[in-house]
């Protein structure tokens, strides 16, 4: 185990200092990218989100056509280089036909005990919004609602897009209600949470069809959503804003937050904007990221700062706002923030001419200026399958300084198929925390997003017990006899400021960790 624990620090060490910043890591899947036909048929998949799992098992989220035209919930499961984990579903792929519809599915969540929760919706007569829990090697868990699956039907088309778990493995779900955003409480069991909003459901209406598009849960216990909304003839030029929403743990608007709980305003005046993905940083202010169009109408990628309060940090950028216009239609729709408080934009861009789309990886520095040090000129791009059509939609970071971007891709002539491209990155893994850091212990990635890990730097492999402490030092969690090469779950816990001890027979340490 010293050997091995030595190995890790010095591998981790090097990929630090000798990787090439933003290019493709061609040691995942088949020369960086994993491509797989879901429904292995000449049918169409589509994928929207991927997350990483504590033991570096890589879950894609999306649905795949079968072969009555109709379209399943599918969920994809990797190792952690890109390769089926055969023991995951069918040869790594679970797909569930619901009711002969249509099902869509757009998100899935980790519980604490590796359950996964996935959101989306169906059609029937109306389109109704659904949930349903996977046991952690794919099959059903039919102990949850229903044999496995909640839904929610208000009247009107219902949409599930994102969904974030609670400590007590409550889950909220970002949705459309009847056209107008919504969040809705459910517990652990499956069932609707009645004290949260009106009956466990909260909805607000801001204009022609509100799209949400992300959802992130604050350290105390606030919900922030964003999306995009009509105007409904604001006088200003703007057919459609972005909006972003913020409310307190019960469901009612946070009117701390730019008074009224909302912000309803384009990125530039005058233009048409969309909000896609949303992020909070370690000191609290919030990164929007989305779509602005350009003089000619074409759109470039916006991204904007706000503080706690929901007022514009002039700070970041110009005045708050910063954009990138790398080809004619450049789409962002999903974010990440480096423990370096860099930030990670994902999505693809558009040729008008030849139609191609590409993934699309741009890299910010904290004042939002390109960070011209990642790929060229802060930019990196990738075509997946020879001039096929990629879309990118989900990113997820990776330990060891790698990062995923996941959507779908379409060779020519062919059909969509899920896909992963995987990027390796700098300044992610907190390389000074070994080098400076006085303690025996060392926890990386800090901050993390989903789990993290714990190395003696004495190379030592005692076992040890675990105290998890909120920031006013209430115990949270014990883990006792930990094991030194498992992973510890973050799942459990709100995005905020912890503290972690360490135990051994001789001694303690307390280190603070951070979860975003």
């Amino acid at each position: 185990m010293k050997i091995k624990l030595l190995l890790i620090l010095q591998l981790i060490i090097l990929n630090s200092v000798h990787s090439q910043n933003g290019n493709l890591d061609l040691s995942f899947g088949t020369n960086g990218i994993a491509i797989t036909d879901v429904s292995n048929n000449s049918l169409d998949d589509t994928s929207a989100s991927v997350i990483v799992k504590d033991n570096g098992s890589i879950l894609q989220t999306g649905s795949a056509k079968n072969t009555m035209g109709n379209k399943d919930f599918s969920l994809v499961q990797y190792d952690s280089n890109g390769l089926l984990d055969t023991a995951f579903g069918t040869n790594g792929i679970t797909i569930l036909d619901i009711n002969g519809s249509d099902e869509i599915a757009n998100s899935s969540v980790l519980q604490s005990d590796g359950k996964i929760i996935t959101v989306g919706y169906t059609s029937n007569t109306t389109t109704d919004i659904i949930v349903a829990r996977f046991n952690s090697n794919g099959t059903l868990d039919t102990s949850y609602a229903i044999n496995g699956i909640f839904t929610y039907n208000s009247g009107g088309d219902d949409y599930a897009k994102r969904v974030t778990i609670l400590p007590d493995n409550k889950i909220l779900i970002g949705c459309e209600i009847s056209s107008d955003y919504g969040v809705i409480k459910i517990s652990e069991t499956g069932i609707i949470e009645t004290s949260f909003g009106t009956n466990g459901i909260v909805t607000t209406d801001l204009g022609l069809g509100d799209n949400l598009s992300g959802l992130q849960l604050q350290s105390d216990g606030k919900i922030l959503i964003v999306g995009t909304s009509g105007k409904m003839g604001a006088g200003d030029g703007d057919v459609y804003d972005k909006a972003l929403i913020r409310y307190n743990s019960d469901g009612s608007l946070d009117t701390s937050f730019n008074a009224t709980g909302i912000i309803f305003t384009s990125f530039e005046n005058g233009k048409n904007d969309g909000g896609y993905s949303i992020n909070i940083q370690s000191d609290g202010k919030i990164i929007v990221n989305g779509s602005s169009e350009d003089i000619q109408g074409f759109d470039k990628i916006a991204l904007a700062r706000y503080n706690i309060n929901g007022s514009i940090d002039a700070t970041f950028g110009t005045n708050g706002t910063t954009f990138t216009n790398y080809s004619d239609y450049d789409l962002s729709f999903t974010s990440l923030i480096q423990n370096d408080g860099k930030i990670i934009i994902g999505g693809y861009f558009i040729n008008i001419t030849t139609l191609q789309r590409d993934f699309i990886l741009s890299r910010y520095n904290t004042n939002g200026v390109l960070d011209n040090t990642f790929g060229a000129n802060g930019i990196t791009t990738t075509d997946l399958n020879n001039s096929s059509r990629d879309f990118g939609y989900s990113l997820a970071f990776q330990t060891n300084n790698k990062i995923l971007l996941a959507g779908y891709t379409k060779e020519n002539g062919g059909t969509y198929d899920f896909a992963i491209a995987r990027y390796t990155i700098e300044g992610n893994l907190g390389i000074d925390d070994f080098v400076n850091n006085s303690k025996n212990y060392l926890v990386y990635p800090n901050p993390a997003t989903e789990s993290i890990s714990i190395i003696n730097k004495g190379l030592k492999n005692d076992k040890v017990d675990i105290e998890i402490y909120s920031i006013t030092g209430k115990k949270l969690k014990s883990i006792t006899n930990y094991n030194l090469d498992k992973n510890i779950s973050l799942q459990f816990l709100q995005k905020g400021v912890y503290l972690i001890k360490i135990l051994n027979d001789r001694t303690s340490e307390t280190l603070k960790i951070i979860r975003k």
